[in-house]
């Protein structure tokens, strides 16, 4: 089984939902669950934290892009930075432009880009 951590915080800026180790299907849904927790939440905009992620498979992606849509319908902005591993497997399927935008959130990991 994938080690997978997850953590909430509250910053001036708003949620933020920070993951560690690896995003499968064995804890997609409770990323899912996760993810959706900090974008009801959340006013706007609402962070994920995803430098700490080693491995994002296909139910990861499918999980932010349900959270996009909750994100939309709820009127928050979804602020995604992503590992050099998330990024690489969103780009792969084309949708990096749809999952990541804005700043990074309070308190990532020094060094990590974000695409606007």
């Amino acid at each position: 089984m994938p080690i997978f951590t997850s953590q909430r915080s509250d910053s001036a800026s708003g949620p933020v939902l920070s993951v560690i180790g690896e995003i499968d299907m064995s804890v997609a849904a409770e990323f899912a669950d996760a993810l959706h927790r900090v974008i009801d939440d959340a006013r706007s905009p609402a962070y994920v934290d995803l430098t700490g992620v080693t491995f994002f498979d296909s139910s990861g992606i499918s999980a932010l892009c349900a959270a996009r849509r909750h994100a939309e319908y709820s009127n928050v902005v979804l602020v995604v930075h992503p590992s050099r591993q998330v990024r690489s497997t969103v780009e792969i399927v084309g949708l990096a432009d749809m999952l990541f935008h804005g700043p990074a959130p309070a308190g990532a990991a020094a060094g990590s880009e974000v695409s606007r």
